[in-house]
């Protein structure tokens, strides 16, 4: 079994035997696409895929091509076409080729499972249940259930990957028992898969599961948790990943409440005296930050804005003197500064890197297209 790159990896969607038999028509788009992809032309590459895929549907409808561009289009996930919102046509693509996976004459199961995954990686977290067609049986986690079973690959990375899913669909709909459930569910397949696959679900599960934990008021198992992470991703040269960093956020928040409870429980001293990984002691990182409340009066106006700012950073990582360099409006100062207070970076840095800290602070304001305003003129504050 192997996992499917069809666009994304810039591997031919279109067969040396396929493109014999497309039609030039489709063809055209679909070279264009693939230009602009190489181009990292993201928005241009989506608009050349939807082409390409809507000419296939035209001229050759049920195909394993039409599938394979449809898979493309989706793939890139576009938030806008033509400054309309473009989720109807991403959720299309994406049914599409689920539906003529089964055309692939060299596993056509493994494509299929793999296009039902990054279909509910990207409904889950983006579309709302009452968004039309978004729960569709036919394309759900439970149906994906089914299909692990049918298509005989339970303990695969497929199978923890849909009960990842399982267990993110549960957290956004607070059901924290089943998220529990399925997280720990999804761990142990991740440990113990038949395959070799490479996942990020393998780094997000135990964010879920840690959540899970904390709603359940069980904050010694969500630090345990973490830490857990923390350590994998450590031993992997993976401190940077951005997983990592909200790993570390969320254990620092849980530490100074295991702390307060003062418990000689083990597992509560093992909370306190966790060593933290030593890729993440000397590096400056936000690891906690509040957005800033917009000031009503600057809602209503025609340009975006952004503060700039300077601060510097306690031994328990929180920002101290901060001070407005410069803003393109006053009337921002301090909404900034009030979001500051909630800000948290790396514990006991050295002082190098824990003085005179620099961050921009941005308001941003979005036409009815979806584009963001302008921004206003800066001006120094210093």
């Amino acid at each position: 079994m192997k996992r499917t790159f069809l666009a994304i990896g810039l591997a031919l969607a279109l067969g040396t035997n396929s493109v014999a038999k497309t039609p030039k028509e489709v063809l055209e788009p679909y070279k264009a696409y693939r230009a602009a992809l190489a181009a990292d032309q993201k928005s241009e590459a989506a608009d050349f895929a939807y082409k390409a895929w809507q000419i296939a549907e035209d001229l050759m409808g049920d195909s394993k091509t039409t599938g394979d561009l449809a898979s493309n289009f989706a793939e890139l996930r576009p938030r806008y076409m033509n400054e309309k919102q473009a989720w109807k046509q991403v959720m299309k693509a994406h049914k599409r080729a689920i539906d003529l996976a089964s055309l692939h004459t060299s596993e056509p199961d493994v494509v299929e499972i793999d296009r039902r995954i990054k279909y509910l990686s990207w409904q889950i977290p983006n579309l709302s249940k009452n968004v039309p067609g978004a729960k569709s049986k036919k394309y759900s986690t439970a149906r994906l259930k089914e299909r692990i079973i049918e298509t005989g690959m339970q303990g695969s990375t497929f199978h923890a990957e849909t009960l990842a899913l399982s267990a993110q669909a549960a957290m956004i709909n607070e059901d924290w028992d089943d998220v529990k459930t399925e997280s720990l569910a999804a761990l142990d397949l991740f440990d113990n898969r038949t395959d070799a696959i490479a996942s990020i679900y393998e780094y997000a599960v135990p964010i879920y599961l840690a959540r899970a934990y904390s709603e359940l008021e069980s904050p010694i198992d969500a630090a345990l948790t973490y830490q857990t992470l923390m350590t994998k991703l450590e031993v992997r040269g993976g401190h940077n990943n951005p997983i990592s960093a909200d790993a570390y956020a969320e254990w620092l928040r849980l530490r100074d409440e295991v702390a307060e409870m003062k418990s000689t429980n083990p597992r509560a001293l093992e909370v306190v005296n966790f060593t933290v990984p030593a890729g993440r002691t000397t590096e400056l990182l936000p690891l906690v930050r509040m957005p800033p409340k917009f000031p009503s009066s600057f809602t209503r106006g025609s340009k975006s804005g952004f503060v700039k700012l300077k601060f510097n950073v306690d031994i328990d990582g929180r920002v101290i003197n901060p001070i407005v360099v410069s803003s393109t409006k006053e009337s921002l100062h301090e909404a900034a500064l009030d979001c500051l207070k909630d800000w948290r970076y790396t514990p006991n840095l050295p002082e190098g890197k824990s003085r005179d800290v620099e961050t921009t602070i941005r308001f941003d304001l979005l036409a009815s297209s979806g584009r963001r305003l302008p921004y206003g003129e800066e001006k120094s504050r210093l």
